[in-house]
Formats: structure tokens, sequence, C-alpha cells
């Protein structure tokens, strides 16, 4: 199953197209000269091989921009990156071009792929399309989603709100935005309609959220145009008056979708993602706490939101607010896609992760008893829980303080200056507090960093664990490898509540 891009790349990997991608990583990552021998020993890959894609490279630097590729005689072959972002889209270009990504690109666009016609097309054996079909439905299986067949035609079946969910993040994981995929439908077109959608926001939408937005319309509108409609259920209908806050003018923004059901398909889609409601001041919970009738997550929501406060504590009005809305943003993901999959999936780590899982665990009990849970779902809603906790509350709502104190040979305004840093850097990641020196610290030291010195000498002191780092890595612009080091120690340490 994919756990990110690269994985389920490799389930979609043309073996030529590896190949040359092999050799470029190889030389990207010497930054410096090659030869063909080196490159044989590091890849294994014959003279021929290496020539051929040696000499694409050398063809299509000439029209691109993003590096420059250079050939000597004596020391071999150079490739240098000019601009990270367009040499990172020449090769997402290459990957995107591989006929198994064509494939999933034809049923996204057109729901169809013709069993006969497209090996013809991408000059690939009938039993090479085969192969690879198992592949196919297993990254889909993965996203809940159908890879069917019926008189030799390939199309994708499942929860269309989820099909389309997919398609937005296959296109933008590709593409970032940079170029326009969508020849069906035209990108001025989708920028004015954006822009009328969204003219009664209470603030400018970030560049990538419009593109984000530009995307995503392009991909309804297609699936509307190959004949995939979305469709409505009772559950989703009694959402329908939720998503007022984010309907500016509700007659004149319907008649730009083709039905009234695509019309809120596009609201219910914003209201999936918490960031959005920040651009149209947005308070969901406001509207459903005046509801008569609470269905069964609006009552869930309420009653984390009693739990959590009577457990941790009380909230501020802002953090208040911004926890419902989390809390909602999350159950209306879960009812409009029924799949919580993404493909690129990276998470962020939790240092108090140990101690904020007792308290979540009970909230997925309170839930169970409302509503039933997969592992798939069950998984999600713990993660998503860890995100709001961690933003809503301070670290030391969960940890006891970790103390860390540096004893350096550096000049003490310096030295100060590096504790701010630090303290400005980890002080919403875990409860800590940074100290110089050792003598006027009455609390127990959890790590001494010192620049010189055996640690013996402090062995009289209540101090758990030391760590030399070398003077050259104390300065603002050589901090990584001191950030590495407090990093894996906060890593291994065991938070427990005081």
């Amino acid at each position: 199953m994919p756990q990110s891009f690269d994985t389920l790349l490799n389930l979609l990997y043309e073996p030529e197209t590896k190949k040359k991608l092999s050799i470029m990583k190889a030389l990207e990552y010497k930054n410096d000269w090659m030869d063909l021998e080196e490159l044989h020993l590091s890849l294994g890959y014959t003279t021929t091989t290496l020539k051929k894609y040696l000499t694409q490279f050398e063809k299509e630097q000439k029209k691109n921009n993003g590096f420059s590729f250079k050939f000597d005689k004596k020391r071999g072959y150079s490739l240098e990156i000019e601009n990270k972002f367009e040499f990172g889209q020449y090769y997402r270009d290459i990957l995107f071009d591989m006929w198994p990504v064509q494939f999933l690109a034809q049923l996204i666009l057109h729901n169809k792929v013709n069993k006969a016609i497209f090996p013809i097309e991408f000059f690939i054996s009938e039993s090479a399309l085969k192969n690879k079909i198992k592949d196919f439905r297993k990254i889909l299986n993965f996203f809940s989603i159908t890879l069917k067949i019926r008189n030799g035609i390939y199309y994708l079946e499942g929860n269309e709100a989820n099909i389309r969910r997919v398609s937005e993040d296959f296109f933008w994981q590709f593409f970032k935005g940079s170029s326009w995929p969508f020849e069906a439908v035209e990108e001025q077109s989708i920028k004015a309609k954006a822009t009328q959608l969204l003219q009664k926001s209470t603030r400018p939408f970030s560049l990538i959220d419009q593109r984000k937005m530009h995307y995503a319309l392009a991909v309804q509108e297609i699936r509307v145009k190959c004949g995939q409609p979305f469709k409505t259920n009772s559950s989703i209908v009694s959402y329908f008056p939720s998503l007022t806050p984010f309907i500016a003018n509700m007659q004149q923004n319907k008649t730009l979708f083709p039905t009234e059901a695509e019309f809120y398909y596009f609201y219910f889609r914003l209201a999936t993602s918490s960031k959005y409601y920040s651009y149209f001041d947005t308070d969901f919970n406001a509207i459903m706490l005046r509801s008569d009738k609470l269905d069964a997550y609006a009552k869930l929501n309420i009653r984390i939101l009693t739990f959590v406060t009577e457990t941790i504590g009380p909230l501020s009005q802002e953090n208040t607010y911004n926890m419902l809305n989390y809390l909602f943003c999350t159950h209306m993901h879960l009812i409009l896609f029924n799949n919580s999959y993404t493909i690129n999936r990276k998470k962020i780590s939790f240092f108090n992760q140990k101690n904020i899982e007792p308290i979540i665990n009970k909230i997925i009990t309170l839930i169970k008893k409302e509503i039933p849970l997969n592992e798939e779902i069950k998984n999600f809603l713990i993660y998503r829980y860890n995100i709001i906790l961690s933003t809503v509350y301070p670290p030391s709502a969960f940890s006891r303080k970790i103390v860390i104190s540096f004893c350096t040979d550096i000049d003490p305004s310096i030295e100060a200056k590096l504790l701010r840093i630090l303290t400005d850097y980890f002080c919403d990641i875990v409860n800590i507090v940074f100290y110089s020196g050792v003598n006027n610290i009455t609390e127990p030291i959890d790590l001494l960093i010192h620049t010189a010195l055996n640690p013996e000498i402090w062995s009289d002191k209540s101090i758990k664990a030391t760590r030399y780092v070398d003077t050259r890595f104390l300065y603002n612009n050589n901090l990584s490898p001191l950030i590495d080091i407090i990093y894996r120690f906060l890593t291994d340490e065991i938070f427990d509540l005081p």
C-alpha cells in the first residue's frame, strides 16, 4: 500500500525511466564530476546504457533552465542544479510521461481506458498492461477506489467525492501548480470561476491555496463532463444548511455549476479543510449549535470539547473556536470521502505522544459508543486529534519540564542569543527550558551540553546526561548538528506528566 509519493511511484516505474532517473540522481548527489567508470560502479549499468541517457540529458538541458549538464573528456559528466523547482518539475514531468502514470491519468480525465487501444498508443504489449493491472488495483484499493473492466474498457468505481479528492492530489503531486495538465477545461475559465466563488472571502487566498482551488474546480468539471456527477445522500443533504458561511451569493454562484448537487459539493469540499475557514471567518459550530436538530457528529463535537476541557483544562475563546472548527472539518471529511488516505502520507511526529495518547483513546472510546469505527478511520482520528490538542494546548499540558543547560567557551552574549534561538525553536514543540551554566540551577538537569572539559567534572551535580558539541556548531549559521543532538535526546527521552 502506498505510504508516500515515492512508494506509490515504485509500483508505477518503467524500468527504462528508473535507469534514467537513477543516473540523474547519482550526478545530483555527487555534485561533482563523474566519469563512466564511476557511474558504472555506482549504478551497475553498462556503458551503452549510461551513454544513452547522458546524451538525452545533454539534449534536454538546452530546453530547460533548471539545470546545466556538462561533459569533459578527462573529468566525465557534471550536473549543476540552477533552479531547484524547475529541475524538480523536469524530474516530475519524466515521471508523469511514464505509461503507467498515463493510464491512471486517463482514468481520471476520461473515466475510461480502452484495453485494446492503450497499448498501441504507448507502444507496449498487451501483456505489459495486463501485468500492471494488479499494481493499479493495489494502488486504487488503498483509496477505496475499484478498477473495473466492462466490454474491454477499464473504468473507476467508488465514492465520487473521494475519486475527485485523490485525483486533485494526483495532479498536484506531479505538477505542483506550475502548469495546467487539464486539456479538457480552459485555465482562464477556471480562474474566472474561482474569482467569482471566492469574491466575498474576508481575506485574500494565498497563491498556493488559489492554485489548489483551480485544480479542484478543474477536476470537478472534468468528472462531470465524463459522466461522473456527484450524487448526494440523506447524510450529505443534512449538512447543506451548514455550508452557508462559505456561500458568497447562492443564487449567482449556483449558475456556475451544472447542478445543485455540484454547487453544494464544492462548498462541502471546502468544509473538509479547516485552512479555508479563516478566509471566510467561518464558524460552522455557531450555525450547528443554533440548530434544533443536532446530528450524531455535532453532538460528539460538543461532548469531545467538554471532555477535553474538563480533563486537560479550559481553553480561550479563540482556541475553543479553533478546536470546534477542526473537529467539524475532520468529521466532514469522513462524511464526504469515506476514506482518509492521501497520496503523500507524510506525518509530523509528536514529542508528547505518550501522554496525549490516553486522552485520545478516551475520546475514541467516547466516539465508538455512538459511531462505528474501522481501523483506518480510528487511526485517521487519532492523528487529527493529536494535531489539534498539540495546537490548542501548550506542551506543558502534556509533559514535565525538560531542563537543558549549556557550559560553553563561547562569548556569553553569543551563548545568550543561542539559548533564545533554541527556545524559540523548541518552545512550542515540547515543554523545555534552556539555561547557561549549572551552579545557579536549583532543579535537576536532564541534559548538559558542553564544549570543553571531561563530563566527569560535573559528576557531583544532578545531571542525567551530557553531550559534547564542537564549538563551531553553536553559531547560528551552523546549528543543524546541535538541533539534531537535542532532537534525538528528546525523542529518546520518556516524558511523564508531573
